[in-house]
């Protein structure tokens, strides 16, 4: 702590950092949303003086006038270190059992003690007018004080009901405000979104660019974990992040897009298993219906290339995975250190896409290569 924190003490009771081992807080800045509280804050540090004025507010809060935790009870905390307020956290009288013992006056057999509780905080440097006018306070000696703090009345149970209520719903007050503001703006870029103008202006476009442009007026302002995308935008996005990742992030940082792990989860949906992808093959099939006659004359071509061996479990498929796998042909106990892709490619446009791929421990034999092949090209005639 600085030398600073150590120097600065509590307005109501003068108690420091340093030397009693408390945390001051200081008097809030008025605003729109928390006049009631900066007048609650101000009223507990001058009683008696008019409050309402924004400008003596501002004056309590330029002039950092503070208050230690001793003026706030455990339910204004956010833990028991007590350190941190909550944002409803109103300072408030905490009720002290303090012993003080008088002595016995002569002719009593005896000393004789006597206890006052209910003892309150009190200024530790004159009253409040002085302290503010820089001006020393009567001295007093602990007893008067302690008693003058016993007179008072201890707020009744009815008091103390109402005061709680009141502190609830302060705290509901401030999340609704809350929801307020975000449903507002949420309705805001709805209707920007839905307007004509935009619409016509997405006519004009491309698809991509006007699914792009929907994407940002309905997602600009919002907070990361508040976006939603459709399932158009995530393909669109996923294409551009595949094609080239660190191109994908430079965009990120200009406009507002899905993030990787929500394109990785899109990803992870379409079952790639070993063997044959039939997902794969029917968007193929869709694929060269959409082509002309004279580009659908394509090749099949496969590769085989070395892994590093190592076992992963998959809790989806519930399945151990790092062993040799060739699909319908079966499992085997031994390690995959290898990897045989299948991959067909255009003659006259360029597309290339891989269609199956499979597992082995060694290289693998013609014999097995010559069932692989066949079993890839049954599936190309059917």
């Amino acid at each position: 702590m600085s030398d600073k924190e150590n120097k600065r003490k509590c307005f109501k009771c003068g108690s420091s950092p340093a030397e009693d081992g408390i945390k001051l807080f200081r008097a809030l800045k008025p605003g729109t949303n928390n006049l009631v509280r900066c007048e609650q804050w101000a009223q507990y540090m001058y009683p008696g003086r008019n409050v309402s004025s924004v400008e003596f507010l501002k004056k309590i809060y330029n002039e950092h006038r503070m208050l230690c935790s001793k003026h706030f009870q455990e339910e204004d905390f956010t833990d028991l270190t007590r350190k941190y307020l909550l944002r409803t956290a109103v300072p408030r009288d905490i009720e002290q059992h303090v012993p003080i013992f008088v002595a016995s006056q002569p002719g009593t057999s005896g000393v004789h003690s006597q206890v006052l509780t209910n003892i309150t905080n009190q200024p530790a440097h004159g009253t409040i007018e002085q302290q503010e006018l820089g001006q020393p306070g009567p001295s007093r000696s602990t007893n008067e004080a302690c008693i003058e703090a016993g007179s008072r009345k201890p707020k009744t149970k009815k008091e103390q009901i109402l005061q709680s209520k009141c502190m609830k719903y302060l705290q509901k007050i401030c999340v609704l405000q809350k929801r307020v503001q975000a449903l507002s703006a949420q309705t805001m870029l709805n209707a920007i979104a839905d307007d004509n103008n935009v619409k016509k202006l997405s006519a004009k476009v491309t698809p991509a660019f006007a699914l792009f442009l929907q994407g940002q007026i309905r997602n600009c302002n919002r907070k990361l974990r508040g976006r939603r995308w459709s399932r158009e935008e995530k393909i669109t996005a996923l294409r551009i992040f595949k094609r080239s990742p660190t191109c994908y992030r430079l965009l990120r940082r200009l406009f507002t897009l899905p993030s990787p792990g929500t394109l990785k989860n899109l990803l992870s949906k379409i079952p790639f298993t070993v063997g044959c992808n039939e997902a794969v093959f029917k968007i193929m099939q869709k694929f060269v219906k959409s082509q002309k006659t004279t580009d659908n004359e394509y090749i099949l071509m496969f590769d085989e290339m070395s892994l590093k061996k190592h076992l992963n479990y998959d809790c989806k498929s519930d399945l151990i995975e790092g062993f040799q796998d060739h699909g319908n042909q079966g499992r085997s106990e031994n390690i995959a250190g290898y990897a045989l892709v299948f991959m067909v490619g255009g003659i006259r446009k360029r597309v290339k896409q891989p269609i199956a791929h499979y597992f082995s421990s060694s290289f693998v034999t013609a014999d097995r290569l010559a069932i692989l092949i066949k079993e890839v090209m049954n599936i190309f005639i059917l």
